[in-house]
């Protein structure tokens, strides 16, 4: 169970360690607290995944909900794989024609989704708490549908959002600290590890429940 918990919450910190890669090239300081909101809004996304579909897994018969959190991860982690070819296609349709919403903050949070370091609004080559909270909104997505499905599977909440925590920033700070060393970034796209640890974790939970 610990193992699974480790890679499951690494899984999870593999697009905030990617994008603070990118921040430490450009220049971009993301001080101690930013990276304890960006962990912070990551595990509480997780918590809530989590408990939530911890609810619905006592009402269902016994060894239901193992094999549907089993799949939700298949297909969390199947989503993630193909999630650069979805990016590069928003890319492509917000520079044919800018995407316009009437909700205040809604285009920058895809611009954010889109391009992580977007999110220095003030272009102060700092990340503040405030821009920190749109940046972990971007990346908790992933947090959020693999949270549902992790809960199914009864794994002990306290401990997974702790680890989600210490590793988040982790991620952060130690993804900040080797696109500053390296001072550019190679151009692959890290997306599709995220995405090959939670079909993992759900091919595992399939075997073991059948």
């Amino acid at each position: 169970m610990i193992i699974q918990i480790l890679l499951f919450s690494v899984s999870i910190c593999t697009d905030a360690f990617v994008a603070s890669l990118a921040y430490g090239a450009g220049g971009i300081r993301i001080p101690l607290r930013s990276a304890a909101v960006i962990g912070g809004v990551g595990s509480c996304v997780l918590g809530v995944a989590v408990a939530g579909s911890g609810l619905i897994a006592r009402i269902l018969p016994p060894g239901v909900p193992a094999a549907l959190g089993a799949i939700l991860l298949l297909l969390i982690g199947a989503v993630t794989l193909c999630e650069s070819t979805v990016k590069r296609y928003l890319e492509k349709r917000q520079q044919k024609k800018r995407l316009q919403f009437k909700l205040a903050g809604i285009q920058f949070m895809l611009e954010v989704y889109l391009d992580e370091t977007r999110a220095d609004r003030d272009q102060s080559k700092a990340l503040s708490a405030k821009e920190a909270l749109y940046l972990a909104a971007a990346l908790s997505v992933d947090s959020l549908g693999a949270g549902l499905g992790l809960g199914l599977l009864s794994v002990p909440l306290l401990p997974l959002m702790g680890a989600a925590f210490l590793l988040g920033c982790a991620a952060v700070l130690g993804g900040h600290w080797l696109g500053g060393r390296v001072q550019k970034i190679s151009g692959r796209d890290l997306s599709w590890l995220s995405g090959a640890i939670l079909i993992l974790l759900g091919a595992l939970r399939l075997l073991a429940w059948a």
